[in-house]
């Protein structure tokens, strides 16, 4: 059984024998904050530090790459999973999710009223938020089940992160189009937001923080052509 143990001079250690001893693991990469919480998905391992985020080795420690697009708080006190759903408890941020081993992360703060979060665990079928000064607040983990595309990739179009908590990126290649528009519809048809997008460019960043937590529609139209279509998820 492996045991990681994190210290506030920014190292990992590891020990394979119950403590007995320990070999440092980090020696890739000098980690200038403290290392407050691990998470595992294996074969991932996460690492929240305060002041750099989430670091995540896939070799058992033996090195580690920083995991934070999508964190805007970078002082991580704690971490915990729930299957393949890798929480992120922040100082200042509140709580954020990752889908997909760390690749992006969202926020998932719907109902918290207190962002600074220092202690995060799941007893059963619920997620325990320990915040400062504003006592434990919990959330079903269910609310995040079946939320599973992080990115659409489809005929030149990528679109992520998904979830998202506000802002999406759209990245596309359509270099004989003049016309480009991407709609955002909800579930009845009603578009709710259109976006002209130029054909000189390849990525715009669109906000959609507007949108209360559901489940929405897109479609990119181009001159003459099939539009293309999925479907993009909002959560807080």
């Amino acid at each position: 059984t492996n045991i990681f143990a994190g210290t506030s001079l920014g190292n990992i250690f590891l020990s394979t024998n119950n403590g007995v001893s320990w070999s440092e693991m980090n020696n890739n990469i000098l980690f200038s904050h403290s290392v407050s919480s691990f998470a595992i998905n294996s074969p991932y391992i996460f690492a929240g530090t305060e002041g750099g985020g989430v670091y995540m080795s896939s070799n058992s420690g033996a090195s580690w790459s920083a995991s934070n697009n999508g964190i805007t708080e970078k002082f991580v006190w704690s971490l915990c999973s729930s299957g393949s759903n890798i929480f992120a408890g922040t100082w200042g941020g509140g709580v954020f999710l990752s889908l997909n081993n760390g690749v992006n992360w969202v926020d998932v703060n719907d109902g918290l009223m207190n962002f600074d979060v220092r202690t995060l665990t799941i007893n059963g079928s619920d997620i325990y938020a320990g915040t400062w000064g504003s006592g434990v607040w919990k959330r079903p983990v269910s609310d995040f089940a079946g939320i599973n595309e992080i990115g659409i990739t489809k005929n030149g179009l990528l679109i992520y992160p998904n979830p998202t908590g506000g802002f999406i990126t759209v990245e596309y290649n359509f270099p004989h189009e003049k016309f480009i528009r991407l709609q955002i519809t909800g579930i009845h048809g009603n578009v709710l937001i259109s976006e002209q997008l130029e054909p000189c460019f390849t990525k715009k960043t669109v906000d959609i923080s507007a949108l209360p937590a559901g489940q929405y529609f897109y479609s990119v139209y181009t001159t003459g052509k099939i539009p293309l279509r999925g479907k993009i998820t909002v959560i807080r």
